[in-house]
């Protein structure tokens, strides 16, 4: 088993990847707090223990692989990978809460984006398709971050507990 990178070394790549994925959740949170109607609320709502839980979830897979000394990633050679997926991870979530405009009761609130832009809040309701295609692109990366480091960590115990040159 080959390992791409020095287990005993943090780069600053990592480090840079770990900070990306722990903003993802806050980032969409923020970004869509600045105009809030009941699309946040349904979203705090619906997905607030999924949010919670996959941000604890992330804190755990940013400490044990980026910020480790002994990154698990680094066993399995998808160092690169992973940085990349989690730099996908915060770009989608950042971009949904950016572009998705919300609803009120008296009138619709623009998007981040579209406030920035100057552009009427009526203009902006075709964007809601592409921000809940922002969110399932970071929820599908999410998932696909938590099954590589799952299977990083097994891959990682494995090489630990087979001495070198035993039988595998």
């Amino acid at each position: 088993m080959a390992v791409t990178a020095d287990p005993g070394r943090r780069s600053v790549a990592d480090t840079l990847a770990g900070i990306a994925l722990l903003l993802g959740i806050p980032a969409l949170l923020a970004l869509k707090s600045a105009y809030a109607g009941w699309y946040l609320v349904i979203l705090i709502w619906l997905g607030g223990v999924f949010l919670v839980i996959a941000w604890a979830l992330a804190w755990v897979i940013a400490f044990q692989t980026f910020f480790a000394r002994r990154n698990a990633f680094a066993v399995t050679g998808g160092v690169v990978r992973m940085r990349i997926a989690a730099w996908l991870h915060t770009a989608a979530l950042a971009l949904a809460g950016a572009i998705a405009p919300d609803g009120g009761d008296d009138a619709p609130y623009p998007s981040v984006l579209g406030a920035m832009l100057g552009l009427p809040t009526g203009d902006q309701q075709d964007l809601v398709l592409v921000a809940y295609l922002a969110l399932l692109a970071g929820a599908l990366v999410f998932v696909w971050i938590v099954a590589e480091w799952i299977t990083a960590l097994v891959l990682r115990r494995r090489a630990r507990t087979v001495a070198p040159g035993g039988p595998r």
